[in-house]
């Protein structure tokens, strides 16, 4: 039997209640149970996008209704790349 690995927890501190509403919001969105959920799928995409900033990537974003493109540079305000 695989042993399971022990729970890590982690505080987070949030000076105004518009991140709590945002992440709530985020987790009926999302059809999640917990906010540690939102967390984890936030981090996964924000990993993700991180790699495309340093990779100096283009991200294109299709609406499948209607068939429209955007493209997007992403750029990080508070990060040291460019």
């Amino acid at each position: 039997m695989a042993q399971k690995k022990p729970t890590i927890r982690v505080q987070l501190d949030f000076a105004d209640e518009w991140y709590i509403d945002e992440i709530d919001e985020l987790r009926i969105d999302l059809g999640v149970s917990s906010r540690a959920e939102v967390v984890r799928n936030s981090l996964a995409v924000y990993g993700w996008l991180v790699g495309h900033v340093v990779a100096q990537s283009t991200i294109i974003c299709r609406n499948k209704i209607i068939g429209e493109e955007t493209f997007v540079e992403p750029v990080l305000r508070f990060s040291n790349t460019k």
